[in-house]
């Protein structure tokens, strides 16, 4: 189906904005292997030879199309600025899913075409990476502010950051559920959170406020004097 055009001429940013949509209902309906560069042009009612201006062929535009989805995963995950530790995790792990479920069809594509081009086999890579590595940064910190029990940050972050990924993955991206009945994203997000924080808090340190814990609140005070 093509998508509506307009009499106005676009703009370069437009025209490259209106090829990625399109590309991402393509890839999303038919998969990498059988969309193709006409089908993408045919739904916007971009010229073929304008696509080749912004992108040099299938490939470039999905890798590009693939760096805006690892973008908003990752932009989705950040904690929130407010409110307990917990609290915090729980806001971060629910954006997780949500990005996750978001970019299902495009990951699916990814998928597909991973298995056999490493190129594209490394930017889920990088992506895990990235996720993995904030959470041992942030464990890290919490260990320094004294709520968090002191632990190998490399191993637990890992063990945690594939927890997830792989929940959102099998679950959101594949469809994979062991029993009839589906499984709620509310009730999903409080069973890993609660996993997470039993994992790495000292006994009830997750339901301060990080401006709460003992480090923070002597160096306020010596601050304040």
């Amino acid at each position: 189906m093509r998508a509506k055009t307009t009499r106005r001429r676009r703009s370069s940013k437009e025209t490259e904005s209106a090829l990625l949509k399109a590309a991402e209902v393509v890839f999303g309906d038919k998969g990498y292997v059988d969309a193709t560069v006409d089908e993408i042009v045919d739904y916007t009612g971009i010229s073929r030879g304008t696509f080749y201006i912004y992108f040099e062929n299938k490939e470039d535009i999905f890798r590009k199309l693939l760096d805006l989805v690892v973008d908003d995963i990752l932009k989705s995950a950040r904690a929130a600025s407010a409110g307990s530790h917990r609290d915090r995790i729980e806001f971060a792990n629910r954006h997780y899913f949500e990005a996750m479920q978001r970019n299902r069809k495009i990951l699916k594509a990814l998928l597909q075409i991973a298995n056999f081009n490493p190129e594209f086999s490394a930017v889920y890579g990088e992506l895990r990476s990235r996720f993995i590595t904030r959470i041992e940064r942030d464990l890290r910190r919490k260990i320094g502010q004294g709520v968090v029990r002191p632990l190998d940050t490399r191993l637990t972050s890992y063990a945690l950051g594939l927890m997830i990924e792989s929940i959102a993955y099998a679950w959101l991206v594949t469809g994979y559920e062991p029993w009839s009945e589906t499984f709620e994203l509310e009730a999903m997000v409080k069973e890993v959170t609660d996993l997470w924080c039993a994992a790495v808090f000292v006994g009830g340190a997750e339901h301060q406020a990080p401006e709460q814990t003992p480090q923070l609140a002597r160096l306020a005070a010596q601050t304040a004097d």
